[in-house]
């Protein structure tokens, strides 16, 4: 399980090389880690997905699929509340431009689905 989650992580980070994905400083609120960014969908793998964001594109991620599948469309407008961690962007939660929203986690603590699958309740 260890190795295809590295190999899926491994090939998103290889595409987003690829395709000149950038991730950049997205707006932050005041006194606060989260940060909000939106923008079109460009480009989907998976449970990751770039958002062209002030003219720079930004890799989010939500988590691993076998936690939550979180859907989204190339072309689609989203707004995202997370925090920035290295190059990616890491969702808390997303908005859809019609009105559903997604929580993926909470914003303090580790994500629910740290320990891997047989951690998860049943």
């Amino acid at each position: 399980m260890a190795r295809r989650i590295l190999f899926a992580t491994s090939a998103v980070l290889a595409v987003a090389a690829a395709t000149g994905v950038v991730a950049q400083m997205p707006t932050f609120f005041p006194g606060r880690r989260t940060a909000l960014i939106e923008g079109r969908v460009t480009d989907v793998f998976g449970n990751s997905f770039v958002v062209e964001h002030d003219g720079e594109r930004v890799l989010v991620e939500t988590g691993p699929e076998w936690h939550r599948r979180v859907e989204v469309g190339v072309g689609e407008r989203i707004k995202a509340v997370g925090r920035r961690d290295d190059d990616v962007f890491e969702a808390f939660r997303i908005l859809h431009e019609d009105g559903r929203e997604v929580t993926i986690r909470t914003p303090d603590g580790p994500p629910p689905w740290a320990g891997g699958p047989s951690r998860m309740p049943r």
